[in-house]
């Protein structure tokens, strides 16, 4: 096990010091360095414009995590950008002199830092590839829907309970006449099965309020809200049983309600347009 407090005290490593929001590297710049978090995170993120006026995180790393291990390859420019989320404080070591120089003194810790490094790249290029293979899953599941409809709605978050490997989701639509108050219209515990379940709620929604209605709900769990312009129309939530989620499996869910609030919106623009239809065709 990667042991931090040696590697603090040693001397081919440096401490840095972030402020809050402070970049430490940003994407397209060079930095030979491997870092290794002491205290509070960081976030990983990549540009999703040319301007660089918008991110989207990969990641969000904490004590005891590393980054930057692709300098031992060569000093090729970054493809992400590193910020601080808080005060953090790291661990830094040039890839190439002072990890020589690591090497020579300490080979036991370099053979320990370097099994971190692998066992670490290997579950990072596992979770890229699960989230490849769920993504093609769901797109090539929703192309093939013909109707958009409540019913391939519900058959579609079936589909995602199987590839995101949660315990059961809750689809929960907004009372429209009635405020403080959901109706839950799907529970993948009963597949295939329509519900008209009135759920009384507080100021805001909580897994709380389903067990105050008699509807189990584990305490692991991420709620989505999905929203129609400004306007919400319900919530979908990710259950599991034992455990809590991962950060990968948040990325997912996130991903995945977005897809499902895209239906949505496709369904209540086609609703609109068949009442516009038939007001016009009575008049």
């Amino acid at each position: 096990m990667l042991n931090i407090e040696y590697l603090e005290k040693n001397k081919n490593f440096k401490k840095n010091f972030l402020e809050e929001w402070e970049i430490l590297f940003d994407e397209w710049t060079r930095d030979n360095n491997i870092y290794v978090i002491l205290a509070w995170k960081v976030s990983v993120e990549k540009y999703t414009t040319i301007q660089k006026q918008e991110t989207r995180q990969l990641a969000s790393l904490k004590r005891g995590n590393f980054f930057g291990e692709w300098a031992i390859n060569g000093d090729d420019v970054k493809e992400v950008r590193v910020i601080a989320l808080e005060k953090t404080s790291l661990l830094s070591i040039n890839a190439k002199e002072g990890l020589e120089k690591f090497i020579q003194e300490e080979p036991k810790e370099w053979f320990l830092l370097l099994k971190e490094i692998i066992d670490i790249s290997n579950k990072r290029i596992l979770s890229a590839n699960k989230e490849l293979t769920a993504n093609y899953e769901i797109d090539k599941y929703i192309n093939q829907i013909e109707k958009i409809d409540l019913k391939n709605i519900f058959l579609l978050i079936d589909k995602i309970k199987s590839v995101i490997w949660c315990s059961y989701i809750i689809y929960l639509e907004n009372n429209e006449f009635v405020k403080n108050m959901l109706v839950l219209k799907y529970d993948t515990r009963f597949k295939g099965k329509l519900k008209d379940i009135a759920i009384d709620i507080g100021t805001s929604f909580t897994y709380q309020d389903l067990r105050r209605n008699k509807i189990y709900a584990s305490k692991f769990n991420i709620i989505t809200k999905l929203f129609l312009w400004n306007t919400e129309l319900g919530y979908l939530v990710f259950w599991n049983n034992l455990y809590d989620f991962s950060y990968d499996e948040y990325k997912m869910i996130m991903w995945v309600s977005n897809r499902i609030t895209g239906l949505l919106r496709q369904r209540k623009l086609l609703e609109e347009e068949k009442n516009k239809l038939y007001l016009k065709e009575s008049i």
